[in-house]
């Protein structure tokens, strides 16, 4: 492969070097500029993938190089993905390790979510939460109010189930990701309702002051500036005065520290 014959090329001969690197965000970067390539980037990674021998774990870096170019080939095509992975491991040659590796990669589509568009951004919906159309409604709504500005560059908001996860919001800066917890509540459940509005605007205040999150104790005293900013203009009647200020360090102690509160807090669910 020759690093300046096309913009694919260059692309993935990108991904191949920050991959030889010690810097994650160096391989983010390149992911991303890979990705955005589109189906230029295929058959460039097939052909390199296919110029390795796969039969001996050695020498390293192998796992880490076939993890970067097979996550860049899935987030462009998932199917071609899945043909370039049966096809590598048709031969029997194959090490087990290189196996697994290309059958954990695999096993993560988007096929597990619902794809929803909301004012321009992809909002990917777990299959998992039975109410996918309620939820897509309550984020139009809360997202209706924002500045366009604000969210513009966010890639994609995932919503997810609570399960045993440690955090009710995540920003991943580089990959301009958001991921959302959606709590287990039902219509009546005005606190979590406007806990999980806040954390939103929590994670795109992040996302404005381009931070990773959760990060520093001024990033976040940031994030918490927008959200409180954004929740009190969408809450106009709650946003001020005392039953504002309840509401707000309701949503802030159990947002800014990403803790999960006790179970017991939430007999409503």
């Amino acid at each position: 492969m020759i690093e300046d014959s096309t913009d694919g090329e260059r692309r993935v001969w990108a991904v191949i070097k920050a991959n030889a690197t010690v810097d994650p965000l160096d391989d983010l970067v390149a992911h991303i500029r890979a990705v955005d390539a589109g189906p230029a980037v295929l058959p460039v990674i097939q052909e390199a993938l296919f110029k390795i021998d796969w039969s001996r774990p050695t020498p390293r870096g192998k796992v880490g190089l076939l993890t970067a170019l097979m996550l860049v080939a899935h987030d462009v095509d998932e199917k071609v993905a899945r043909s370039i992975s049966a096809d590598l491991t048709s031969c029997g040659s194959c090490h087990p390790l290189f196996r697994q590796r290309l059958k954990s990669i695999c096993q993560l589509t988007v096929e597990n979510f619902q794809e929803y568009h909301v004012r321009g951004l992809r909002l990917f919906v777990s299959r998992d939460l039975l109410c996918r159309p309620r939820v897509a409604a309550y984020l139009n709504d809360w997202l209706e109010g924002l500045p366009e500005q604000d969210v513009a560059g966010i890639r994609r908001i995932y919503i997810v189930e609570r399960k045993a996860r440690k955090f009710w919001g995540e920003y991943l800066r580089v990959l301009s990701n958001i991921t959302l917890v959606w709590r287990g509540w039902n219509a009546q459940s005005v606190r979590e309702r406007l806990a999980t509005e806040y954390t939103l605007y929590h994670e795109i205040g992040h996302h404005v002051h381009r931070h990773q999150g959760p990060g520093s104790g001024e990033s976040e005293a940031l994030a918490d500036s927008y959200a409180l900013s954004r929740f009190a203009k969408a809450h106009p009647l709650i946003g001020n005065g005392a039953l504002g200020a309840f509401t707000i360090a309701f949503a802030v102690g159990k947002v800014r520290k990403n803790e999960l509160p006790e179970l017991d807090d939430y007999q409503e669910q």
